[in-house]
């Protein structure tokens, strides 16, 4: 990587408009050192704007560019980050298999994490000013404390010039969001010609496929005073479900495991939130509703004779709902009633995205330029994942005399029959007047599994 020895690099420099001479913005460079080293080595300037910031010395600078960026050969600013070594692991993201609940359903986004300090504790420049950060927050696995983060997916990098990294903190100019340094986006307001490119993925197993089209036109009038340039990318990329993926379709890893590891139970990363209902009964005690004969994972069969317990017979507790047999169980959990989340869960969601950007320049005088830039974004994430196995952490009454309740009554104090009561029953222990309960857990696969889709839209306007 290189840089013309009279490219000056703002990469610290400060939102507010420069009027201020080349002099505020670096010292000039006529010692003898310099002089002497001209011919041999590239020199990056490095300032402030801010009057009074005392920076001299060497930092570490990496600057990644428009070759190295043709070569990479990027469909978005989150490829772009993991092309740069110096990037951590990032913190928010789409691609998250593991993860459910609200930090699965961020949509199209891509943190910043330098130095892996954290994300949160990286200053994002365009073109030397502050990117807005993006407006969902995630919590810290480190204190705990939500962060926000810039979204590089926002960046249209087919509009890149270049990508400037400082690899060291500038918290003392900028505060804590530059801890871990800095980067700027500098994008390319110059461009003359027409560019057409686009990149297509097929994935033989599984049938994955990836497209992105990008266009870049830029030209030049007035004398060569007025440089408009326009640029636009479209990207679509499908989704992956853990259940297309043979060594992620099923939890249990057991089943993968040589032969001498398939007895530990470690392996297996099946959920110990069951599908089948606990409950509690008033007087009885906690039962699991199940079908009264289930394969069990070592390929016995539970029967009716394993249900019931706490003074109850299998044939006491057994009774049906119309279509099968089922019965109350009062035993522990049995592995047979673990639920395999990955039939349901995504590994990577369907992307849909649009980023365009827009430069306009005119030379009004030989030191004075009217410039203005636009940046438009749209994207659209889909995942799914399995169910939750609500009131785990709750409470939940069912009364005797409700009307759902299955373990209800014979028939309501108005005299109608009731049409919800489980047929089979027995009375001695769940007598005619019916029997409340407390729903203690449930995992409702009935409904389908969980999906959640997820728009993003942000604008850039600046001109001066």
């Amino acid at each position: 990587m290189s840089i013309s020895k009279n490219t000056l690099m703002g990469l610290l420099c400060s939102t507010a408009l420069a009027t201020t001479s080349g002099a505020a913005f670096a010292q000039d460079a006529e010692t003898s050192d310099v002089a002497s080293d001209e011919a041999e080595n590239t020199i990056v300037v490095i300032g402030t704007q801010i009057q009074g910031a005392d920076i001299e010395g060497d930092l570490p600078v990496t600057v990644v560019d428009i070759e190295e960026l043709d070569a990479i050969g990027v469909n978005d600013g989150d490829e772009l980050l993991r092309s740069i070594p110096q990037i951590g692991s990032i913190g928010f993201g789409a691609v998250r298999g593991g993860i459910t609940g609200v930090n699965a359903a961020r949509g199209d986004v891509a943190s910043f994490n330098l130095r892996s300090i954290g994300d949160g504790n990286t200053l994002v420049l365009i073109n030397g000013r502050r990117m807005v950060l993006h407006p969902i927050t995630q919590v810290s696995n480190v204190d705990g404390v939500p962060v926000a983060t810039a979204n590089a997916n926002t960046i249209p990098t087919g509009a890149l010039r270049r990508v400037e990294v400082l690899r060291d903190g500038a918290a003392a100019l900028y505060g804590a969001d530059a801890v871990a340094g800095v980067i700027n986006y500098v994008f390319d307001d110059d461009y003359e010609g027409t560019e057409v490119s686009a990149i297509v993925g097929l994935e033989d197993d599984g049938g994955r496929e990836d497209y992105t089209i990008r266009a870049k036109h830029g030209f030049r009038f007035n004398e060569d005073r007025t440089s408009i340039v326009l640029s636009g990318s479209y990207s679509r990329r499908d989704g992956v479900l853990a259940s297309e993926k043979d060594f992620a379709a099923n939890a249990d890893l057991r089943l993968r495991a040589p032969e001498q590891f398939r007895s530990d139970t470690s392996l297996d990363q099946r959920s110990s939130l069951e599908v089948f209902p606990l409950l509690s009964f008033n007087g009885l005690g906690r039962f699991h509703l199940r079908p009264a004969t289930l394969l069990r994972d070592n390929g016995s069969t539970l029967t009716i004779d394993d249900c019931g317990g706490r003074g109850l017979t299998g044939a006491q507790t057994t009774f049906s709902d119309g279509t099968e047999d089922l019965c109350l169980d009062s035993s522990g959990q049995d592995r047979a009633l673990r639920p395999n989340r990955n039939e349901d869960r995504t590994l990577t969601p369907d992307v849909e995205r649009y980023n365009f950007f827009g430069s306009f320049t005119h030379e009004l005088s030989s030191n004075v330029e009217l410039f203005g830039e636009v940046d438009y974004y749209f994207a659209k994430t889909e995942r799914q994942w399995e169910q939750a196995s609500i009131l785990s952490n709750g409470r939940f009454f069912v009364p005797a005399d409700y009307y759902y309740n299955p373990f209800g009554p014979v028939t309501f104090d108005d005299g109608r029959v009731n049409p919800n009561r489980l047929p089979g029953l027995d009375t001695s222990i769940v007598p005619e007047e019916g029997l409340g309960f407390e729903l203690q857990s449930l995992r409702p696969v009935d409904v389908g599994p969980r999906t959640a889709t997820i728009k993003g839209e942000s604008y850039r306007l600046v001109a001066g």
